[in-house]
């Protein structure tokens, strides 16, 4: 299987290529820096984002992953919020955009989304079906980034995925967790 990832260098991307990679998948990244990255035997890494045509280096493509987006570990200024929700909302287009410009349709079209779609609440219980409670900003976020994922559910089976928190020992929001409370659950 070929299997498309855009944020295959952050965190979940990376894990992802590994797995696939010993299942023996091929991968193709798709990055705003390919020159910086060699490629692999089932590795390839393709530039996107900057007005080229991407899709032009593809072929036959299976799947396609969409997990990029501006981290949410780093403090949430005014301008890194503005990069969360943008960042998440290009992707998600250029992505369909190359589905769209693909000579053979992918099966499949994952987008991560969040579990901030629903909400904040201390005393309800979420399931996929379950509609958002409350505005604040991943919720916005998380629906925004679906809304537009969901432009191309006609055309290739959608997935979405929403993810809560990653936690890597080596990344993400691992050490910001590492609170009292962090060490005791670490030391059991």
């Amino acid at each position: 299987m070929h299997v498309l990832i855009s944020g295959g260098t952050g965190l979940v991307g990376t894990k992802l290529t590994e797995r696939l990679i010993e299942n023996g998948h091929s991968v193709t990244i798709l990055t705003r820096n390919a020159k910086d990255k060699q490629n692999q035997s089932h590795i390839r890494y393709v530039t996107w984002l900057d007005g080229s045509k991407p899709e032009n280096q593809l072929k036959n493509v299976d799947a396609v992953v969409n997990l990029a987006g501006a981290s949410i570990s780093k403090p949430w200024t005014r301008s890194h919020k503005e990069a969360i929700l943008k960042s998440r909302v290009e992707a998600t287009q250029e992505c369909i955009r190359i589905i769209r410009a693909l000579e053979q349709t992918p099966s499949v079209f994952y987008s991560s989304s969040a579990i901030g779609y629903y909400g904040v609440s201390e005393e309800d219980t979420f399931t996929e079906y379950s509609e958002p409670i409350n505005q604040y900003f991943l919720q916005t976020v998380s629906e925004q980034w679906e809304s537009e994922a969901s432009q191309v559910k006609d055309e290739v089976r959608l997935v979405i995925g929403r993810l809560g928190l990653v936690l890597d020992r080596n990344d993400g929001h691992y050490h910001s967790w590492r609170s009292p409370i962090g060490l005791v659950l670490e030391a059991e």
